[in-house]
């Protein structure tokens, strides 16, 4: 679910989920998307699913700020979606057990992943000490198997994942 659209203190949009395991009641709910994939897989269409790991004003997110990324200075990076780090072991384990959720309720056979190069270094990781770049090529790598790991743990017998990469990074290809 996603912010009241009616209220303007909530900035509702979809980037901004309020709960990762509930379809929103403004798109149908979950009949709503069951009656969707139903239909769709009658046509004989594979179905497939946007995950955007980079969102992270959701109150879940505002929970663990070990998930945020940090600038050189300190401060909380404030890209588009808030600047998650991809590499943060607890927010791969988010995002993979709502694709498990998702794959196991409704059979995506595949998920497109928005941003999939992730937002940057993180200058206070405590999963990756100095090395920044593990927040970026090697979060990405993770988070997209992380992905994987949930579709296959849903029931998925061969999830596709499409990473949208802005520098068209050739090792998110393996996925």
């Amino acid at each position: 679910t996603h912010k009241d659209r009616q209220d303007p203190k909530g900035r509702w949009n979809l980037y901004d989920p309020l709960d990762f395991h509930q379809v929103d009641p403004a798109y149908g709910g979950e009949e709503g998307l069951t009656r969707l994939v139903r239909g769709m897989r009658e046509r004989g269409f594979r179905v497939f699913n946007e995950i955007v790991p980079s969102g992270g004003s959701a109150e879940l997110c505002a929970q663990h700020p070990e998930w945020w990324t940090y600038g050189p200075a300190g401060e909380r990076s404030k890209g588009f979606g808030h600047a998650l780090d991809y590499s943060s072991p607890g927010w791969q384990a988010t995002i993979r057990e709502t694709i498990r959720w998702l794959t196991a309720g409704w059979g995506f056979d595949g998920y497109r992943v928005d941003v999939a190069d992730g937002y940057g270094p993180n200058w206070k990781s405590p999963t990756n000490g100095a090395h920044v770049s593990l927040s970026t090529a090697a979060g990405s790598l993770g988070m997209l198997g992380a992905i994987r790991e949930g579709a296959l743990a849903g029931g998925a017998n061969a999830p596709v994942v499409i990473p949208e990469t802005i520098d068209n990074r050739p090792e998110n290809a393996r996925y």
